[in-house]
């Protein structure tokens, strides 16, 4: 704990020291970052983008893929001639010559052409067999400004955010309870083993490659995502001599009460370094947050009406609700033939503020957290159409709990400690019309906590999967049929029992010209364990664990529809998904008849949803998004009161809209999100309005000389300065406003 005080003490001098880097930076030119970056857009003869497309630079090792525009970029290589290699399962071969050196940015188009046989064009590193899925690319994450993971994916659908004082923030996917939704780093579960709870916020944009989103569960990352994944992937391919630096500073302001200098007391600083070896790139990163998150606002909303009825606009002010971090990231990576390998060690230390209910705030209450991991990769190509991978990873830390609210007779004063470790071994196939993906994962999680019985627990998880995808033409090229099927089993040390996960789908792409129509059906069963916290918490007068809890488990079916047309000026897309969930054995803390509370698997619940939007894009300069989905939700209990009740926090509409202009250096963007009608408790007996919450964003982005990049940007959250909440008894802020400024040095 000391080395900890003494670290904290200074953070302020790497504060200093980031700003002085800055204004050299300013003035200061090499040629220490000489070459050019390539750029490109690749299509077919139609000139329709080409996703998944693999470059290789020759001579070094640098490759990349292209997104679904087609669009690619390598990072500054020193001048010479380099030898561009383009290959994709559907199209020839295709080399190109360039020049480095010759311009700042070399901005390439290539038009491949088609195979004779021409097959489906799928990675196998990217499928996702079984689920609905969503890829936040790199090139998203690093043209937004966001400041934290939950800016960048907030507006997608049907994700729902449940943030409670702004701080700690619960992700809800397709309806489901927050802690049924596994958030992953690299393919590693890091929800906490001892609730199940975990902060996203934690983790810094500026370390992540890119994200995906899993509406369901995937066979090949795990079957606990019975309420969805996320999966954060960090950086691992960073080619080339870059640093970057970004300072950004957020205010609460409201119309309803005057703007103090405390409102300012928000900022957050990272710096990165990507540096290339002789052997590999090395990519170190520091990121600092000190939020004191000081808002106010009134107790106005409907759920708070009766509590507030004599003073309705009575201004009063968030406390303690502060948020400190500190995330030190490194990575090192290499390439050798047809093998790629490095190590990722991330360490980060967290505090914020517990705020408690507003009707009985806490004055003194904080959670810290020390958090560290590392992982092992190796991943090696065998031939053209198969490769293994080894990944091995642990996470270890500890979080502390600090209450002490003697006038609320509550107190609190525990640490857990945790270790869970992980190896995972997996092949992979692809020939273009089968692929196939199979593997065994081993892993330990063990909690040491005074707060649950033995002091200590550890359980163990043996797994082997196995996905496959089948894929056939119909008729012609323009009807291809894909069948999929995969199953996993598990075992638990926990209950000494083997659980036995499937999944299968089809789906049928039907293209014409430049327009395509894909319907699908997918199926999944997947599961959650039960908590460390509520299988051993140590019996008192108010709350006791029940060792035998079984695990939760879902049955998911959902049906889709997408219409898609591309051509070179626009491109569009509508999509409607109809989807049910089916819940069983939902572990729920009940209170008994001798005044405890003790978890129990209840009967189970279902949700239901339509989601549905349309996507345009035109010619990458203008884009809206919209997107609409309606959700109805049941829980089943042994309790007459609560028995067939809606979840709660659950909106059974939502929309959302965002507008996207790029003219020249500058972009703009406006955002609009609609909450509907929701309730917030287990008997539905409180509910709240629909709100909607606006935002608006504008970035100018200009150059100090061609090695110096700078990037400006102001963002308005909440801009009509609504009066909301979304967890009961935690009231929202209002207008948030956010200036930062992003340096890069190449």
């Amino acid at each position: 704990m000391s080395l900890k005080i003494i670290f904290i003490q200074y953070i302020p001098a790497y504060r200093r020291i980031f700003n002085l880097t800055a204004i050299f930076l300013f003035f200061i030119s090499t040629d220490l970052f000489s070459g050019s970056r390539f750029t490109g857009n690749v299509t077919d003869k139609n000139n329709i983008p080409l996703q998944d497309v693999n470059i290789e630079l020759f001579p070094t090792s640098l490759g990349t893929t292209t997104d679904e525009n087609g669009y690619f970029s390598f990072a500054r290589v020193d001048n010479g001639k380099y030898i561009l290699k383009f290959s994709h399962v559907s199209f020839k071969p295709f080399e190109l010559e360039a020049l480095s050196g010759t311009a700042d940015k070399l901005k390439l188009k290539i038009q491949l052409q088609n195979n004779n046989i021409e097959l489906v064009p799928i990675s196998v590193t990217n499928i996702s067999l079984f689920s609905e899925k969503k890829i936040i690319p790199r090139e998203e994450i690093e043209r937004s400004n966001s400041s934290s993971l939950v800016d960048l994916i907030d507006d997608l659908s049907p994700i729902s955010i449940e943030e409670v004082d702004g701080i700690n923030t619960k992700v809800s996917i397709r309806g489901s309870d927050s802690k049924q939704v596994c958030i992953m780093v690299d393919g590693t579960i890091i929800n906490s083993k001892m609730d199940g709870s975990f902060n996203i916020n934690s983790i810094p944009v500026e370390i992540i490659d890119h994200i995906e989103i899993f509406k369901g569960g995937d066979i090949s990352l795990t079957s606990q995502g019975m309420g969805g994944i996320i999966n954060i992937v960090t950086k691992k391919e960073i080619k080339g001599k870059e640093f970057s630096l970004k300072y950004s500073s957020l205010v609460y302001f409201s119309d309803r009460d005057n703007l103090t200098f405390d409102r300012f007391n928000n900022n957050q600083i990272s710096a990165m370094v990507s540096w290339p070896l002789k052997t590999g790139n090395l990519v170190l990163s520091y990121n600092n947050k000190r939020n004191e998150n000081n808002w106010s606002y009134i107790n106005a909303a409907k759920a708070d009406e009766y509590r507030y009825i004599n003073n309705p606009n009575l201004p009063r002010i968030q406390g303690n609700a502060f948020d400190h971090s500190d995330n030190f990231y490194t990575m090192y990576s290499a390439n050798f033939k047809k093998i790629n390998y490095g190590l990722v060690f991330n360490y980060s230390l967290v505090k914020y503020g517990m705020p408690g209910w507003y009707d009985l705030p806490y004055e003194s209450a904080f959670m810290e957290k020390d958090d560290a991991s590392y992982k092992i990769f190796y991943d090696q190509k065998l031939s053209s159409s198969a490769g293994v991978k080894i990944d091995i990873s642990q996470e270890m830390g500890s979080k502390h709990v600090y209450i002490n609210e003697i006038d609320s007779f509550y107190f609190a004063d525990n640490t857990d400690l945790y270790d869970n470790r992980k190896i995972k071994l997996s092949t992979s196939f692809n020939n273009g019309s089968i692929i196939s993906f199979s593997g065994i994962e081993y892993k330990r999680e063990e909690v040491e906590s005074e707060m649950i019985v033995g002091f200590d627990r550890f359980r163990e998880n043996y797994s082997a999967f196995s996905k496959l995808e089948w894929t056939n033409n119909i008729f012609n090229e323009s009807y291809k049929f894909h069948l999929l099927g995969g199953i996993r089993q598990e075992y638990f040390s926990s209950t000494k029992e083997f659980e036995t996960l499937y999944s299968y789908g089809t789906f049928t792409e039907f293209l014409k010209g430049r327009l395509s129509l894909i319907p699908k059906f997918n199926y999944s069963r997947n599961y959650r364990l039960p908590t460390f916290s509520s299988m051993f918490w140590a019996d008192n007068l108010y709350t006791s664990g029940n060792p035998d809890l079984k695990p939760e488990f879902s049955n998911m079916y959902d049906t889709s529809l997408s219409l898609s047309y591309i051509n070179p000026t626009f491109t569009t897309s509508i999509y409607f998904t109809y989807y049910y969930k089916e819940l069983e054995d939902l572990i729920v803390w009940i209170k008994k008849s001798n005044g405890r509370y003790i978890p129990e698997n209840q009967l189970g619940g279902e949700i239901s949803g339509i989601e549905s939007g349309v996507d345009l894009s035109f010619k990458n300069l203008f884009k809206i998004n919209l997107s609409l989905n309606t959700l109805s939700s049941k829980q089943f209990t042994d309790n007459v009161v609560t028995n067939e009740k809606k979840i709660i926090y659950k909106p059974d509409i939502m929309f959302t809209s965002k507008m996207d202009y790029s003219y020249g250096d500058i972009n703009f963007s406006l955002s609009s999100k609609y909450n509907g009608h929701m309730f917030l408790n287990e008997t539905n007996s409180i509910d709240i309005d629909p709100f909607w919450l606006h935002g608006m964003e504008i970035a100018y982005q200009c150059s100090i000389n061609e090695h110096f990049p700078v990037n400006y940007y102001l963002k308005i959250d909440n801009m009509f300065d609504e009066q909301y909440q979304i967890i009961y008894g935690y009231p929202m802020p209002g207008r948030k406003i956010e200036t930062g400024i992003k340096l890069k040095l190449k």
